[in-house]
């Protein structure tokens, strides 16, 4: 058994093929480069684009595993010819990287730096104090940052007010644009996903129609978009647009709401597309859903700018100082913090020891959404692209697919076990469809 097959518990087969094919292509012999590789592809799948491999035995947590010793392994992979020129493995102090997300996360970098030094001369207007009045020192702090630099990161939980302080920010910098003789300011507001766009389209203009009237004319016509469409997408490639260095966005402001979902190849495309006189405003919670890829560039930005460079917003406006206390204490792992809220008897927090009354709170309001819901439903069916019955059709051919809905619909006998997802086969070796198809189906309206 070699090392990497050894590793069988924690690497998924795809780890071990992009660590054979590499080593293979070097003429790397050395097993516990291999190793090294594999669990550098596997950090990506999990989100990390690197390796710590000095802490990650630790971090794995099964010492019955044949760990290679720490220095020997780091000294291995610096000689491996696939650390060389070109290089495909990075190793940076006890991190391993592959290549790409080491030229990525440097490029990030790099560009981060350039448009903190940025210069952006401030220009006193009447707006600010109308705009940012007493009382609202969090909002103030953030549009002093935002307007002494290009790059601003905004952070703060739900309910906040980071999009309150997005629109007085955007209408304050319009009255900027207004007063030195500038032409309109261009502006672009992004998210990662489509239903992030369309959430920060109608919050940010819900908080525009709460401006006076002149702001509100200069702030007229935003439209929130999509990274993918800001860049401009490419048929033929999907990690890179039409956007670039060479050909930069022609936006003055790009707000990106939803931050912490974008990942650092995103980032770095982002980044590398921003004109160097342009302000940038990265809009998020670090403690929220992550980017599906790797990196966590919002988590890493916030732990690496400090809190001079970054605009937190702490204070909650959408519910009560209680919850949102509750709600950091068991974010942060607090226990105590968690049980002295509770115990305070605010009346937005109820600490229940009842098992038995809590279910019979709990249960009946959960039916209830379930009672609400079930109206709904038929709306949200999925209409059938087929002709004849009702299910999905998948990538098994036109003809093959009628065939087995056919004789599907014509009544089946007991399926065999099958893998989830796949065609199955009847006992007379005839198709059947998969078992989450069966699922699906229940959904669907033939149309």
């Amino acid at each position: 058994m070699s090392l990497v097959e050894a590793f069988g518990e924690i690497l998924e087969p795809a780890d071990v093929h992009v660590a054979q094919r590499l080593t293979a292509l070097a003429s790397e012999t050395d097993e516990s480069v291999e190793l090294a590789i594999a669990l550098a592809v596997r950090a990506l799948r999990g989100g990390s684009v690197c390796v710590d491999l000095r802490a990650v035995a630790a971090q794995v947590d099964m010492p019955s595993l044949p760990w290679p010793a720490a220095d020997g392994w780091l000294a291995a992979v610096r000689a491996s010819p696939l650390a060389g020129e070109p290089p495909v493995l990075r190793l940076f102090g006890d991190l391993l990287y592959l290549d790409r997300y080491w030229r990525e996360e440097h490029q990030v970098c790099t560009d981060v730096q350039a448009l903190l030094a940025a210069a952006h001369p401030r220009t006193e207007v009447p707006t600010y104090e109308r705009l940012f009045p007493q009382g609202f020192e969090e909002q103030q702090a953030a549009a002093d940052i935002a307007l002494s630099q290009g790059l601003t990161v905004l952070t703060g939980g739900p309910g906040t007010g980071k999009t309150t302080t997005v629109a007085r920010l955007l209408a304050l910098l319009a009255e900027q644009a207004s007063a030195a003789d500038a032409p309109p300011l261009r502006i672009a507001l992004a998210a990662p996903t489509g239903k992030a766009a369309a959430r920060l389209q109608e919050a940010v203009q819900l908080e525009v129609n709460k401006l006076d009237a002149v702001d509100r004319s200069r702030l007229a016509g935003l439209q929130a978009t999509t990274l993918h469409r800001l860049l401009g997408s490419r048929p033929d490639t999907s990690s890179r647009f039409k956007h670039h260095r060479g050909n930069r966005l022609p936006h003055d402001v790009i707000v990106v709401d939803e931050t912490s979902m974008v990942s650092l190849t995103m980032m770095a495309r982002l980044l590398e597309a921003v004109r160097p006189q342009a302000r940038l405003l990265l809009v998020g919670d670090p403690d929220q859903l992550a980017s599906v890829e790797a990196g966590a560039v919002l988590a890493d930005l916030v732990e690496g700018l400090g809190c001079e460079r970054v605009a937190a917003l702490r204070t909650s406006h959408r519910f009560g100082e209680a919850i949102g206390a509750l709600a950091a204490a068991v974010r942060d792992g607090d226990a105590d913090r968690a049980l002295e809220v509770l115990a305070s008897g605010d009346p937005h927090v109820e600490w229940s020891t009842d098992s038995e009354g809590l279910r019979d709170v709990l249960v009946p309001r959960h039916l209830h959404c379930v009672w609400r819901a079930c109206p709904v439903m038929p709306r949200r069916r999925l209409p059938c692209s087929t002709s004849t019955g009702c299910y999905v059709r998948i990538a098994t051919g036109r003809s093959a697919w009628r065939t087995g809905t056919a004789r599907w619909s014509g009544g089946s006998p007991r399926r065999r076990a099958s893998r989830t997802g796949r065609p199955g086969m009847r006992e007379d070796r005839s198709w059947s469809p998969p078992m989450t198809m069966a699922c699906v189906c229940t959904t669907v309206t033939p149309v």
